[in-house]
């Protein structure tokens, strides 16, 4: 199960991707200009209603709602996590702190999906002006992610 989430995860990034690529791409051809505070905004006033709201329910009540021999001593954790370190969810780089210390250590998902959002405009501005660059460069990105990835995970199983 645990290799099917590597290809679940890939799916998830490559929508994600495919999306912001053809909106950006039909208001481009629309005439509309392009605006990196409002494509980064856009993304960011959608993303964290649902996690603020679910960051707070965490740091209060969740550990109220249910009970068993273990419940408290593992769940505070992550209510103690969450009455700290909230905010990092908030700035998005959850992926970048140790995963046991953030408050719903998951959401690294959310923030790396952030991440590629707000860094896609370079590509994606290349291959709009020059489109013979800027697929040659989202080639390069390709193959240089592809061999880290692999070198990472042959050194490290």
């Amino acid at each position: 199960p645990s290799q099917s989430i590597d290809k679940v995860l890939g799916i998830f990034f490559l929508l994600s991707g495919t999306l912001a690529a053809y909106n950006f791409l039909r208001d481009r051809h629309e005439g509309k200009k392009f605006n990196y505070l409002h494509f980064c905004g856009h993304r960011y006033r959608r993303l964290t209603p649902p996690v603020l709201l679910v960051s707070i329910l965490y740091a209060t009540l969740l550990i109220r709602v249910a009970d068993g021999p273990i419940w408290k001593r593992m769940f505070s954790m992550y209510q103690e996590n969450c009455q700290e370190n909230w905010w990092i969810n908030l700035l998005y780089i959850s992926n970048y702190m140790v995963p046991y210390s953030t408050c719903m250590p998951w959401t690294w998902y959310v923030a790396v999906d952030f991440q590629l959002h707000v860094l896609s405009p370079l590509l994606l501005l290349v291959i709009y002006k020059k489109r013979a660059l800027g697929f040659f460069l989202a080639g390069i990105v390709l193959l240089a992610s592809n061999s880290y990835a692999m070198t990472y995970f042959s050194w490290n199983g």
